[in-house]
């Protein structure tokens, strides 16, 4: 493969993973920014192993919390995997693993930063974890994974509780007696590959309802800052 030098074979030592197929290694480092030019139309972007991946990472921190805590309740489980699958956690095990080295950006995304960008280095992990599935099975994603967390579990889980803010505004609502919020993308701005999302979630609140708005570079994001603003203001 043309395109394989020494920095992916720096990248399967990082990882401790050889790939039987390249391809799919290198495919999940691959931003839709360049496959949209008429150079590289030809290859496949990551957006495909990013959808699989993403199930393979909460079936596997799923198993994880369910084996680490083994009394814990189903709400207690929900808010801890919600913090280790967002995309501030997953950006950082990216960031531990150096992908932004390996991935491949169009120019304006790299000049953009897409390098350091959170949503980016979430969503090239979860296509990286979908890649490790199709290549080496299960076993070795699950392996990668629960290396990272139990490297870095004291520094997640400290971030753990203040991060899901989302969590905390329903379990609020719950507590007044109140519908959950309910939240809705108003519009986004940009690019595809470089959206920003605009959201407003509702609060039902006995005097009336009220709302707040947030943006992120997901509608993940969105919807937790949106959560954040509504926490701030509802607890004064």
């Amino acid at each position: 493969m043309s395109i394989w030098d020494a920095s992916w074979d720096a990248l399967e030592a990082r990882l401790g993973i050889v790939f039987s197929n390249k391809s799919l290694l290198i495919t999940a480092m691959t931003h839709s920014s360049l496959t949209r030019q008429r150079s590289f139309q030809h290859e496949t972007d990551n957006e495909r192993l990013e959808f699989f991946g993403d199930s393979v990472v909460k079936l596997v921190i799923s198993e994880y919390l369910m084996n680490k805590y083994p009394r814990a309740k189903e709400g207690e489980l929900t808010k801890l995997r919600a913090w280790l699958v967002s995309d501030k956690c997953l950006s950082f095990f990216s960031t531990q693993l150096c992908l932004g080295v390996n991935l491949r950006l169009s120019f304006g995304e790299e000049k953009g930063g897409g390098r350091e960008r959170i949503s980016t280095l979430a969503n090239a992990f979860e296509a990286l974890m979908g890649a490790v599935f199709l290549d080496r099975g299960l076993s070795e994603a699950r392996g990668l994974i629960e290396r990272l967390l139990l490297r870095y579990w004291d520094v997640v889980q400290e971030d753990a509780s203040s991060i899901d803010h989302k969590t905390q505004l329903q379990e609020w609502s719950q507590q007044q007696r109140i519908p959950l919020p309910e939240y809705h993308v108003m519009r986004t701005e940009g690019p595809d590959h470089s959206k920003v999302f605009f959201v407003n979630v509702m609060c039902r609140l006995a005097e009336g309802d009220r709302r707040f708005s947030g943006e992120g570079t997901s509608r993940k994001d969105a919807e937790q800052r949106a959560a954040k603003v509504a926490l701030d203001s509802l607890r004064g």
